[in-house]
């Protein structure tokens, strides 16, 4: 059995959703950095709004998760700096794909993700 959480969904760009990152003017993605939590790309979801919905989710029960890597980013995040908002530097990097699992413990509490060794372009 599964079960389909919007909870776990991707941050949403709005606009930017689907483009290259050459295509999207670089003054928008100036704009984000300088504001990267509470920007919203695109016109569609803040990097807050994304924070929130990651630090709100409860996997009870839960055996095994599959998520985009934006909200499993946002879980590292939490559970690494629970006290403090990101700047654009110490985002966390997405892991590969194909490079393996991330391993997200499903408990009440923030959990440890941990990204696999290998990552795009290393």
């Amino acid at each position: 059995m599964h079960l389909i959480d919007p909870q776990l969904l991707e941050m949403d760009f709005g606009a930017w959703e689907g483009r290259a990152w050459d295509a999207i003017p670089r003054a928008e993605i100036d704009a984000w950095v300088a504001d990267f939590v509470a920007f919203r790309p695109g016109g569609g979801e803040s990097l807050g709004e994304l924070l929130d919905r990651a630090r709100l989710w409860r996997g009870d029960g839960i055996g095994a998760v599959v998520a985009h890597a934006g909200w499993i980013s946002a879980r590292r995040w939490l559970s690494d700096h629970p006290a403090r908002s990101p700047t654009a530097g110490e985002w966390p990097r997405s892991a590969a794909y194909a490079a393996g699992p991330l391993l997200l413990a499903a408990c009440p509490t923030v959990a440890t993700p941990r990204a696999p060794r290998h990552f795009e372009g290393e």
